[in-house]
């Protein structure tokens, strides 16, 4: 297996390991997208915690505050999946460039996403047979990204950057 990865450049492997992680950004933020931005499945919700606030003797929420509450949810989700794949995008160019924490945080993320996508597209593949296919598909990359990650050396900083950083 090492051997394998030892065939691929150090370029391609590289932007192989971006462009994989890239899609497994894309497949989970559009997965929580569109699971938390269905307006339904709010409903049903809501319906719950309204029975149990009714059993309780608490006040009842109005239904216009609940579709206001939900429109804040849905702009908190964007602005946090938005902040997740703009630091992905740094992290992926800081890899490009070489910088060794990248490969640190891409090594460290990739093993536990590998099993966890395995596992959630394992659990959800009869029920929603694209989801769970697109997250095991997800995890495969992911864990040839980690293997590569893990059998191939990081590129070495030329001699004329050593020196620089010696004097």
């Amino acid at each position: 297996m090492k051997q394998q990865y030892h065939k691929i450049p150090d370029k391609t492997f590289k932007m192989l390991t971006i462009l994989f992680c890239f899609i497994g950004d894309m497949v989970l933020c559009s997965y929580l997208y569109f699971r938390y931005t269905d307006y339904n499945l709010y409903e049903m919700t809501m319906e719950e915690v309204v029975k149990v606030q009714a059993e309780m003797g608490l006040a009842q929420v109005p239904p216009e505050f609940q579709r206001e509450l939900f429109e804040v949810l849905t702009q908190t989700l964007i602005t946090v999946l938005s902040f997740i794949i703009l630091f992905h995008i740094m992290i992926y160019t800081a890899h490009a460039f070489n910088k060794r924490f990248a490969r640190t945080y891409l090594a460290v993320i990739t093993w536990p996403a590998s099993i966890l996508f395995f596992l959630f597209g394992a659990l959800v593949v009869l029920g929603a047979p694209g989801i769970g296919i697109s997250f095991i598909t997800q995890s495969l990359l992911y864990l040839f990204v980690a293997l590569g990650l893990m059998y191939k050396k990081p590129a070495s900083v030329p001699n004329s950057q050593n020196q620089e950083l010696k004097t």
